[in-house]
């Protein structure tokens, strides 16, 4: 008589009362009308008036909405592979590298704008000057990140020639201009740089096979340490932070888990339960 066996979705708090669980609302307004609904990766940008702006790429296209929750397409198309598209935020903008082949954009909310590449032989060029910023200029590449207020474009393609494991940074606070020997290849750990990071004072390196952590914030005073030359992740949608540490998934080695990097440590945080055979009780 007590009891109450048909409460359902209701919690009991510690000083026992009750309260509806919360269930799940819809929030765009708008479907995304890409074909196929393949979701490769995301990203957020905190807008200075309180809004956001969400960004998904999926089928190889770019969609983005503001709080408001209706999606648009950018009308650009992204090719990295595997996660299609890359994202940095800077002020209100959003910096989209899109894979090789295809110029690194600019969303300000309504518009995408295409940067030329410094490096392609029939663009601009680089601009060597730091106390002459001209800006709408980015390398092409596949990853973006935004670090020690530069822009880094990872596994870029220059004029035409791929070259996955190389970086290239811009002038400080100047993410439109770029130097022309501001870059590192990083071709040691095998395979090729599948995401970067900011994390404190440190970028981050994910490559197929091992992680690197980039200190300093010139050419002259960049310090590259490993991090670990057994663990990787698959592409920058296979990493997320916390105010603690960067969580990310590897499958390095045949190892499917989950790891925490912290500044000073690196945890282990899940992994696949092994399924053995249940022995057999006559022996």
């Amino acid at each position: 008589p007590s009891e109450s066996p048909e409460m359902l979705n209701c919690f009991v708090d510690r000083r026992g009362g009750f309260r509806q669980r919360r269930g799940v609302e819809r929030w765009n307004a708008t479907s995304i009308a890409a074909g196929a609904w393949a979701p490769r990766n995301q990203h957020c940008t905190p807008q200075s008036d309180g809004g956001f702006h969400v960004f998904v790429a999926t089928n190889n296209e770019v969609w983005a909405a503001d709080e408001g929750g209706t999606f648009v397409d950018t009308l650009v198309g992204g090719t990295a592979d595997p996660h299609e598209a890359d994202f940095a935020s800077w002020g209100d903008v959003t910096y989209m590298a899109l894979g090789k082949g295809n110029p690194t954009s600019t969303w300000d909310g309504a518009t995408a704008t295409a940067l030329v590449d410094p490096t392609a032989s029939s663009g601009a060029g680089f601009n060597d000057d730091e106390t002459a910023p001209v800006g709408g200029h980015a390398p092409t590449g596949d990853l973006v990140c935004e670090h020690n207020g530069r822009l880094f474009v990872g596994g870029i393609q220059e004029d035409g020639v791929a070259m996955p494991n190389r970086i290239r940074w811009s002038h400080p606070l100047e993410p439109g201009d770029w130097r022309t020997d501001d870059y590192w290849d990083i071709e040691i750990g095998g395979g090729k740089i599948t995401a970067i990071v900011s994390q404190t004072d440190r970028l981050l390196i994910f490559k197929s096979n091992a992680v690197f952590a980039l200190y300093g914030s010139t050419l002259d005073d960049f310090e590259l340490q490993t991090v670990s030359r057994s663990l990787s992740t698959v592409s920058p949608a296979s990493v997320t932070q916390s105010e603690s540490a960067v969580v990310f998934f590897s499958r390095a080695g045949g190892r499917s888990a989950i790891f925490a990097l912290a500044p000073d440590t690196l945890d282990l945080l899940s992994e696949p339960i092994e399924l053995r055979p249940r022995p057999d009780p006559r022996h």
